[in-house]
């Protein structure tokens, strides 16, 4: 109490107090004084440095995610221009006729280079769909199976559209077969 001034009204007050109960009103000050500090000020400093951190890493994980998304609309990008490629590839032209044609020349010239001979051909149908259209076609061929196999490997390797149903395969001779199937030629429109 050496610090403040003998005719000061506040010394006045605690000069009469007993020394326990001046040191016990300096413990209750300054409890009060952490108190407010604790859960007045340092806790509102805490809970907003703790929300500052999580906008933080939500914000890096949202930054992550977008760079993932770029790197995909890259590839997407790119891929787009092979799939805009392949599309005019399977794409007929505004003469189906001549494009079916040139289809089923190419599937008669894969059976006599696979070795097959043709014994009936029918052309049954076209299928007009909103985005394609099929021509279908029956066949029947005859030849021994590794025959069959390399005029469907080379059709299969060929990379253009034709499907195959109702195969048959009748056995005629000891190596001989008997295929009958129906191809369809598929077109984009």
């Amino acid at each position: 109490m050496f610090f403040i001034p003998r005719n000061n009204k506040f010394y006045s007050l605690i000069v009469h107090i007993k020394p326990l109960y001046r040191y016990l009103a300096t413990l209750i000050t300054v409890c009060a004084m952490v108190t407010v500090w604790f859960y007045g000020i340092y806790s509102r400093l805490e809970a907003s440095i703790d929300h500052y951190n999580a906008q933080i890493n939500q914000l890096r994980k949202q930054s992550q995610q977008v760079k993932c998304a770029e790197q995909k609309c890259k590839k997407i990008a790119q891929s787009i221009d092979v799939l805009a490629r392949d599309n005019q590839t399977y794409q007929s032209p505004e003469n189906d006729q001549a494009y079916f044609q040139s289809r089923l020349l190419f599937v008669l010239h894969t059976a006599r280079t696979a070795g097959l001979s043709l014994n009936t051909y029918t052309d049954d149908k076209m299928i007009n769909k909103k985005w394609c259209c099929k021509n279908k076609t029956h066949f029947s061929f005859t030849g021994d199976m590794q025959q069959v196999v390399n005029f469907f490997h080379s059709l299969q390797s060929s990379g253009k559209m034709i499907t195959c149903d109702n195969l048959s395969l009748t056995r005629q001779d000891n190596n001989k077969f008997a295929m009958n199937c129906d191809l369809k030629f598929v077109a984009v429109q």
